[in-house]
């Protein structure tokens, strides 16, 4: 009998949570999956699980009828796909009914369940996890769908294009690469800057835009084939604020593109040996992405990101993972 699992996801549809819950659900086809949630059943994402063999429940956005719901679908297990840090009602109903809830915390908050409600807690980071040592953690960083690339060279006889692909909203703090860009004017023979990624938010996106110079930085909004628009990229400079994994770094890095970001938050484990990590000021920015002109070190930081992808982001592994937690869970309750 397969598993029957029941994915709640709140969050921006188009953000990380529902990329890993999809990434997930494609990646264990021996369970059975369900979904249901109030913030992305009216968007693009919800045919994208449906293709996956997902079925989608409608509820409202205070679950009322959820014990309904866990009853004539015969859920096994729910799985908690939020940024964490709420303690929602139906976590009880669950508890009433004995169906064990995994919880994955998205964003680098400390749960808000009570830790004997829970089956178990899922995290991407260390960095989460040190926010949440109440209780036993499971690791399970985000997987990385893209095809693997092939280490480069540092690029010759052009410029050195640095950027990133990543939604235009304020967490993802745009306004650092512009601002690196303008200290790193006097090397514009030898770098350019590409900025693209959804407009999420438009008067973000407005901004940016308004900062482009002919020839220097362009902006760019939403790109129709992924792989082929981080390709267009040398170097992916991600600055971060309070991020619990960042799917920007990894897509990257997975081409063998070498990543600039921040020390704080979870930027350092994520980037790893992968790039250059500097002190979190747009000054300690720019200085890493100049040291990387003209520096032969580059080839060292991709074939470091692909080994990284490929050892620690195997998508199969994920899916792995879960159906085991799924299975072990279940044989204990």
């Amino acid at each position: 009998m397969s598993l029957k699992i029941l994915h709640v996801i709140n969050g921006w549809a188009l953000g990380g949570i529902a990329q890993a819950t999809l990434d997930l659900i494609k990646n264990t086809p021996t369970l059975s999956h369900y979904s249901i949630g109030y913030c992305w059943t009216n968007t693009p994402v919800k045919k994208e699980f449906e293709e996956a063999g997902c079925h989608s429940i409608i509820c409202d956005d205070k679950y009322s009828n959820i014990k309904d719901i866990l009853i004539s679908y015969g859920i096994n297990i729910v799985h908690k796909q939020t940024g964490g840090g709420d303690f929602p009602e139906w976590v009880k109903i669950c508890k009433e009914l004995k169906i064990p809830i995994v919880e994955s915390l998205h964003c680098p908050r400390t749960s808000g369940i009570p830790k004997e409600l829970i089956a178990a807690t899922v995290i991407t980071t260390d960095y989460v996890g040190d926010k949440n040592t109440d209780r036993p953690l499971l690791k399970i960083p985000y997987p990385c769908t893209l095809p693997l690339g092939s280490p480069r060279n540092l690029p010759r006889n052009r410029r050195l294009v640095i950027g990133r692909m990543a939604r235009y909203e304020s967490d993802k703090i745009p306004m650092v690469i512009i601002k690196v860009a303008y200290i790193l004017w006097e090397f514009k023979n030898d770098i350019e800057f590409l900025i693209m990624g959804y407009p999420f938010n438009q008067n973000l996106y407005k901004e940016i835009s308004d900062e482009s110079e002919e020839g220097y930085i362009k902006v760019e909004g939403l790109q129709s084939d992924k792989l082929t628009a981080i390709n267009r990229l040398d170097v992916c400079l991600d600055p971060v604020w309070e991020t619990s994994f960042d799917m920007v770094m990894t897509e990257a890095m997975s081409q063998g593109i070498p990543v600039v970001t921040w020390d704080n938050s979870a930027a350092p484990e994520v980037c790893g040996t992968g790039g250059i990590v500097s002190k979190a000021t747009v000054f300690d920015l720019a200085q890493a992405v100049r040291s990387l002109i003209g520096n032969e070190d580059y080839s060292f930081y991709s074939r470091m990101a692909i080994n990284k992808i490929r050892n620690n982001h195997d998508p199969v592994k994920y899916g792995q993972l879960f159906t085991n937690l799924y299975r072990r869970l279940l044989n204990e309750t």
